[in-house]
């Protein structure tokens, strides 16, 4: 069954402009996995200025309820995870079993920020003026711009919002292409915990829209922060943008991992850790891409995990006891 998601604007489930969609497609059998709306720049537009207007309530509002809502919306995440679990897989690939770590990793993330929301500290700073103390008191800086990936699409897209939340921002969450529906799933269940309208927003849009809308979101006046987890080709795209518009940003990028084995290792765990985090990550660009092992445990570490990878079983994401995927790439990319 196919999954529909809209984009979420100041409290409101909304179609794109000129009701405009893209549909996502299951990596192992090419169905129709999920139908999101594809957002336009006036779509964006009306996004941040929806934040931008929150902004002020939001950055008053006590700790206490941020708090609060903070850890509501963790336990609504876990009323939807069997949701999340189907829209990963469709979208995704994704098994079970690591759909629901998202879910529930996820979730405690949203719990670590409630608690940030009473340990935001300012400073005491030294006054030339006698008998006087200066202090500094940490805010809010605005609207902030998150851009989170497929790989890992609920731990890192709950990563970028939580924390600028708990600290009095109102949040656009951008989706990735790959995942829009389960990302999407995310914001439904902040909504359900009762955010005010405007403080949370969800923008999602096709592939070939995607570099001029995130442009005009990191131009607008009102996007104080820009926050991105992806590749390091685009993320120096995000850079290079940022610095166009002296935006300051956050870059979490992609790259190759070595791992190294050195000759007091346990080389059966090694041969482990290196097939385990190899074929979960499966094409994403991270992780371990290389074993380097010491000349004395070469042959010792490198059969070990051949055998252990030819022991792992094909199967489809949904299937009983599947922790690892072995299909068609996600993504031809990469």
């Amino acid at each position: 069954m196919t999954i529909t998601c809209n984009l979420y604007i100041d409290g409101q489930w909304h179609d794109a402009e000129g009701r405009r969609t893209f549909t996502r497609r299951h990596p192992a059998h090419d169905e129709s996995a999920s139908v999101a709306a594809a957002a336009s720049l006036a779509d964006g537009k009306r996004c941040v200025e929806a934040a931008a207007c929150a902004f002020p309530l939001w950055r008053d509002t006590a700790p206490a309820e941020r708090r609060r809502l903070l850890l509501e919306a963790a336990e609504q995440m876990l009323l939807r995870e069997a949701k999340f679990i189907a829209a990963m897989a469709a979208e995704t690939g994704a098994t079970a079993h690591w759909a629901g770590f998202n879910v529930h990793l996820a979730a405690d993330i949203l719990r670590e920020a409630a608690a940030l929301t009473t340990q935001i500290e300012g400073q005491i700073i030294p006054s030339n003026v006698p008998g006087n103390l200066a202090m500094g008191v940490r805010q809010g800086a605005g609207v902030v711009l998150g851009m989170a990936p497929w790989n890992a699409p609920l731990i890192l897209a709950t990563r970028a919002l939580a924390t600028p939340l708990a600290c009095g921002n109102t949040v656009i969450l951008k989706g990735a292409e790959l995942s829009p529906a389960a990302q999407g799933l995310i914001i439904d269940a902040l909504d359900a915990a009762g955010f005010p309208p405007g403080v949370v927003n969800y923008l999602t849009c096709a592939p070939e829209d995607a570099p001029a809308l995130v442009e005009s979101l990191i131009a607008h006046p009102a996007v104080r922060r820009v926050n991105f987890t992806g590749s390091t080709p685009v993320g120096r795209i995000i850079a290079r943008t940022c610095g166009q518009y002296l935006k300051p940003a956050v870059l979490e990028l992609g790259g190759k991992a070595p791992l190294l084995v050195l000759d007091d290792a346990d080389i059966e765990q090694a041969a482990a850790g290196a097939v385990f985090w190899r074929l979960r990550q499966r094409r994403a660009d991270l992780h371990v891409h290389r074993a380097h092992y010491c000349r004395q445990c070469r042959s010792g570490g490198v059969y070990p995990a051949a055998g252990q990878a030819r022991r792992r079983p094909a199967c489809r994401p949904h299937g009983p006891g599947c922790r690892y995927e072995h299909h068609r790439p996600l993504q031809r990319a990469h």
